[in-house]
């Protein structure tokens, strides 16, 4: 029993100083314009298992190296639909939020599967991310489901 009792003390310990230093970024002289949001957003989303034809979604962000950034997004249904695509959302962090850049609708018809990317102008010394709404519509049905990919400094 007292092993049992000293083994927790020291897990309380250890998740005690665990938290307290886990703590969000707090920008430094000389850091790049926008704060530092890539450690503190991570990638997310949501898509309802209850569907009937939208499946998944994905998506990719890349720096190019040269002030543009390539966004690439898949989305799959559960069988061929009549319409499947994915709308980018380019953002671009300000130092306290997001700011919409861009938006890009892609989509074709008649499949089940669909991939594209997109590439967008940057500014070197910024945050910048996708947020990606995967969506089918079939028979009359629409269905979309988001995911948001994280966040990338431009070089």
């Amino acid at each position: 029993m007292k092993v049992l009792k000293a083994f927790l003390a020291i897990m309380m310990v250890s998740i005690a100083l665990l938290a307290g230093s886990v703590s969000a970024k707090q920008p430094t002289p000389g850091e790049p314009i926008g704060g530092g949001p890539g450690d503190i957003v991570t990638p997310q989303g949501y898509f309802d298992p209850n569907f009937l034809y939208l499946e998944q979604g994905s998506n990719s962000i890349k720096d190019n190296g040269n002030r543009t950034i390539t966004i690439g997004v898949s989305t799959w249904a559960t069988q061929t639909v009549q319409v499947i695509g994915a709308t980018i959302f380019f953002d671009r962090w300000n130092g306290s939020s997001w700011v919409e850049l861009n938006a890009v609708p892609l989509y074709q018809n008649n499949l089940k599967y669909f991939y594209a990317d997109a590439t967008f102008t940057a500014t070197s010394g910024y945050y910048y991310r996708a947020r990606t709404v995967h969506w089918v519509s079939h028979n009359g049905v629409y269905e979309q489901g988001v995911r948001v990919t994280p966040a990338i400094l431009c070089s």
